[in-house]
């Protein structure tokens, strides 16, 4: 499916602002940077960004621990990432966070003698409790000859942005060594997503999009890819139902009505939201 919910590498689609931000990202993680934040609107491609991150680093001398979910306190994240590390249970003296604790940070200094980078991402990250930031922000403390044992990525909605900016997370806040951002789509970028994803799912010569059909899409969507692919998904399914292979702008526009797909945007904070088949 070229416009399947489940984030998949091998739809990884290289936008301009995408790949700014891998850029920088990238370069700050060879700079030694501590924490990184990576924030986007609801369905921009935070966490396929991040599934292509590790990809990319697969069989280089990078370890990856990767939290999806963030509503935890700092004794249980620290207990994931212990699991995530592949630490071994047996080396545990307590199950405590104390002792998990201690273990975490001297696999980090071993694992950092022998040249190996570990790099910690959070998805969700505006989801975390004051005390898991502190726990995030102790781990991130941990060096060796003035080398950061190691890295953490938190990826978060804009909301991120205004948790970090109370008072109660000031400690942290000063910690963020980089902060990117990632941005819809363009008009130019949505036709070209779309066209990218029938390519790859070799759908190219089965269905086919009018110009007219695919500005409609980008207006409706606001060049978000999750609300994009929500779309063109519908619009897949109405295409094998009716045995059509040519999607003008009626068709999108029957198909949006029909399926009672509603994106409300708020101008405040440009929170972008979905309902589905409602």
């Amino acid at each position: 499916n070229p416009f399947s919910e489940i984030p998949d590498v091998k739809f990884y689609y290289k936008s301009i602002s995408h790949t700014n931000v891998l850029s920088k990202l990238a370069q700050g993680l060879l700079e030694g940077k501590g924490i990184i934040q990576i924030t986007g609107e609801v369905g921009t491609g935070k966490t396929l960004l991040s599934r292509f991150l590790v990809k990319y680093c697969q069989g280089s001398d990078v370890n990856f621990a990767t939290i999806l979910r963030s509503n935890l306190d700092g004794e249980k994240l620290v207990s994931l990432l212990v699991d995530d590390f592949a630490l071994s249970k047996n080396a545990l003296i307590k199950n405590d966070n104390t002792d998990s604790y201690i273990n975490l940070e001297k696999y980090f200094l071993d694992s950092t003698k022998k040249s190996i980078r570990n790099i910690i991402i959070i998805d969700e990250a505006q989801n975390l409790t004051l005390k898991a930031f502190e726990t995030i922000r102790l781990i991130s403390n941990l060096e060796y000859n003035n080398k950061k044992l190691v890295q953490i990525i938190l990826m978060g909605q804009p909301e991120l942005d205004i948790k970090l900016s109370h008072y109660d997370y000031r400690q942290f806040n000063q910690r963020i060594s980089l902060r990117l951002a990632i941005s819809p789509l363009e008009l130019q970028e949505t036709e070209n997503y779309i066209k990218y994803r029938l390519d790859i799912a070799q759908f190219s010569n089965q269905l086919g999009f009018s110009k007219k059909a695919l500005i409609y899409i980008h207006k409706k969507s606001k060049g978000i890819p999750r609300i994009i692919n929500h779309i063109c998904n519908t619009i897949l399914e109405y295409a094998e139902e009716s045995n059509q292979r040519y999607i003008d702008i009626d068709t999108v526009k029957n198909v949006i009505s029909n399926n009672k797909l509603i994106y409300n945007c708020n101008e405040k904070n440009k929170n972008f939201t979905l309902w589905p088949f409602n």
